[in-house]
């Protein structure tokens, strides 16, 4: 499986490097469907692989772990088959960790786009912007991360009460910078 999976995967990677018409292109992602034994495989790898990252996430050894994730993240992505969206928010659960907040952010955003009913999806986008630095359009996207957790059917009522906490920090922030922005002078302004 492996090397069919490499053949194939750089014989996709010669149509960017070269005038290809969409005809070879065709051509080039029909020779590399894969069966069902090999989506099984693919599967079946990407269980181990999240099951290895999330020992060593208990292990606080974090980077251990976005390897791992990513390893699955990848594969998945190789063999043309959809996002997971658990592994997702467990490489962002890892990036949170390791004060790594763009890519954590990138992943909540991918796993919501995956899974728009998921509550850690908008809970850690939600942190990962409140994390990054004090800026109004930030805390407003933070603001509307939580509110979408706050309505999640798939979120447990023993973490309705943090959100809300989350969700006020926010807002209060968000008061905090209206309060401090600077007043727009408009006495150089002419009317029109």
């Amino acid at each position: 499986l492996h090397q069919r999976q490499v053949r194939c995967y750089k014989s996709m990677s010669t149509y960017l490097d070269s005038a290809d018409s969409d005809d070879d292109l065709t051509s080039k992602i029909s020779q590399c469907v894969i069966g069902e034994n090999e989506i099984t495989i693919i599967k079946e790898s990407c269980i181990r692989l999240k099951a290895e990252g999330n020992v060593f996430f208990s292990q606080s050894n974090f980077d251990d772990a976005i390897a791992k994730y990513t390893e699955a993240i990848k594969l998945l992505k190789d063999a043309n088959m959809p996002k997971d969206p658990i592994i997702l928010l467990n490489r962002c659960a890892s990036y949170l960790s390791t004060k790594k907040f763009v890519p954590a952010l990138n992943d909540a955003n991918q796993a919501i786009e995956c899974d728009p009913n998921n509550w850690k999806g908008y809970w850690r986008k939600g942190v990962a912007l409140m994390s990054l630095a004090k800026r109004p359009f930030r805390t407003k996207q933070a603001i509307e991360a939580f509110e979408s957790c706050a309505v999640c059917t798939t979120l447990p009522e023993n973490k309705k009460t943090e959100v809300q906490a989350e969700l006020a920090k926010a807002r209060l922030r968000m008061q905090q910078q209206d309060a401090e922005a600077p007043e727009a002078d408009l006495s150089k302004c002419v009317p029109s």
